[in-house]
């Protein structure tokens, strides 16, 4: 049976408890002698409990179930090893660790089932699905999973919803996602989730385990296509000086968007204002200049990152812009993000302007569908 339940942070810490040490018992003398160091009114200590022995051949026997596969009972064997123990017992225990630890780090988690982007409102068409393996590729049953999705409360803001499985019989792992509410660019991870009471091996086990997931893009697209929405970006050239007048990124941003259904959409002049960096006077002037009839504001710079030329005369740019959405409505910051891409060109123009094409043309483009 899978529990459910919802974080508000994108991951958890594995449970963790440190091994119980019985405290010294004390009593009183029948005859209030001062034998012995005393405690309180009349009550001696007696001797501390003495280290409880552990079998000096614990890492082999969790070694045999490791081999035989079993982690689980590997693990419960290592933790039936509780109390005091003497020195030789905590190597034995330190080496029994290790060995759990480096059999779950073999383990890998790989995507097999990977759903097309859907629409907000809109089941995905397929299953969010992994394949758990071992060293030589083999399925793995019974590997405990935990699965992390996105969820969404009712004012759509998003969250985590961790959910735990068990690898099936042919090592799978699926994960069925309710249809999303609203736009999402997110992922649905699937992590190996070995865990320990004690609390020195269930830091090994995090140690092995978090880094060993999959990820598999969870891509929802807008459905708020009407809402009056204007583009204003300030180009830069390789020089670093801006290009006014050119409208570079609003002009490759904007096609694509009316291509995907957006209306009521164009595009405006801030360059000024972008270029001082002051967006409080930038949204002041969007403001006056709309007044009521434009709801959402896309603005940002683009920049050129780097050019260079290679030993055969190709160019090579990077170009990065560097994105927002205002709501005029809310009066709040939506969204914001950077799109990068690099390309090559015969000339330094060609190289600069196949990057930028690629940012604001398809990059950006795809940000704001899944964002807005």
């Amino acid at each position: 049976m899978k529990r459910i339940f919802t974080l508000t942070l994108a991951g958890f810490l594995l449970c963790s408890a440190c091994m119980s040490v019985p405290a010294a018992s004390f009593g009183g003398s029948k005859d209030g002698s001062k034998d012995g160091a005393k405690t309180g009114a009349g009550k001696k200590a007696q001797p501390a409990a003495a280290p409880v022995p552990v079998s000096p051949a614990i890492a082999n026997e969790v070694e045999a179930k490791l081999v035989a596969g079993d982690i689980a009972g590997a693990i419960a064997r290592y933790e039936a090893a509780a109390g005091p123990l003497s020195d030789q017992a905590i190597n034995d225990m330190t080496l029994a660790r290790s060995k759990i630890a480096a059999a779950v780090a073999t383990i890998s988690v790989t995507p097999v089932s990977s759903p097309e982007a859907t629409a907000a409102k809109k089941a995905f068409k397929k299953k969010f699905e992994v394949l758990v393996s071992g060293a030589s590729g083999e399925p793995l049953r019974g590997v405990p999973v935990r699965i992390e999705a996105p969820s969404f409360d009712e004012s759509g803001r998003v969250s985590v919803t961790e959910i735990e499985a068990v690898s099936g019989e042919d090592g799978l792992v699926s994960y069925e996602a309710p249809p999303p509410s609203r736009s999402a660019e997110a992922a649905v991870r699937f992590f190996v989730a070995y865990r320990s009471a004690d609390a020195l091996l269930g830091e090994a086990l995090k140690n092995a385990t978090d880094e060993r997931y999959a990820a598999i893009p969870y891509l929802a697209g807008t459905l708020n296509k009407a809402v009056p929405t204007s583009i204003s970006f300030l180009d830069y050239g390789s020089n670093d000086k801006p290009l006014t007048g050119m409208g570079l990124t609003a002009t490759a941003c904007l096609k694509p968007l009316v291509r995907m259904g957006f209306t009521r959409i164009g595009m405006a002049d801030f360059q000024s204002q972008l270029a001082s960096g002051d967006e409080t006077a930038l949204i002041a002037a969007a403001k006056k200049l709309f007044g009521s009839a434009v709801d959402r504001l896309i603005y940002g710079t683009t920049r050129v990152v780097s050019v260079s030329k290679d030993d055969s005369g190709a160019w090579t740019a990077t170009v990065a812009t560097d994105a927002a959405v205002w709501d005029f409505k809310t009066g709040e910051k939506t969204w914001s993000g950077r799109c990068e891409a690099t390309a090559t060109g015969k000339t330094e123009a060609a190289a600069v302007s196949a990057a930028r094409d690629a940012v604001a043309g398809n990059l950006l483009p795809l940000k704001l569908y899944y964002n807005l």
